[in-house]
């Protein structure tokens, strides 16, 4: 984590995969369940869902040993198709290509936010304790 080549392993799909098994949960959470059980008006429901992969990418880069930031922002962004897909055709409601194309930049950064907040996160714990 120290900004050697050592840490940067390449590109892992277990962490994406990873990624989609924290994020799916966290977007359902946030967005179907707490949402309408607080009668959360639609721009909260956006916060709601912000927070989610922020989340989700902070905890794959907190958790996941060497550099990952890359993984959890392809997450962010199938979590988004996968999502899509779902409201799309299996609760058939429409969305429109402009919020999709939205929610598949902000599902990417918002994760890569979250992940390189986890990195940093992780770095000052591990120096933390190599100081102690």
């Amino acid at each position: 984590k120290d900004g050697t080549a050592k840490d940067d392993v390449g590109f892992q799909w277990k962490w994406v995969f990873a990624g989609l098994a924290l994020g799916l949960p966290l977007n359902v959470l946030f967005v179907f369940l707490l949402a309408p059980l607080l009668v959360i008006d639609l721009e909260r429901i956006h916060v709601a869902y912000a927070v989610s992969f922020v989340l989700m990418g902070f905890i794959i880069g907190y958790k996941s040993p060497g550099v990952t930031l890359k993984e959890p922002a392809v997450a962010g962004v199938i979590a988004v198709i996968f999502e899509w897909l779902f409201v799309q055709y299996g609760i058939q409601l429409s969305v429109p290509v402009e919020y999709i194309v939205f929610g598949v930049v902000e599902g990417f950064l918002l994760a890569l936010l979250g992940a390189w907040l986890g990195e940093r996160y992780q770095v000052a714990k591990e120096s933390k304790a190599a100081s102690a």
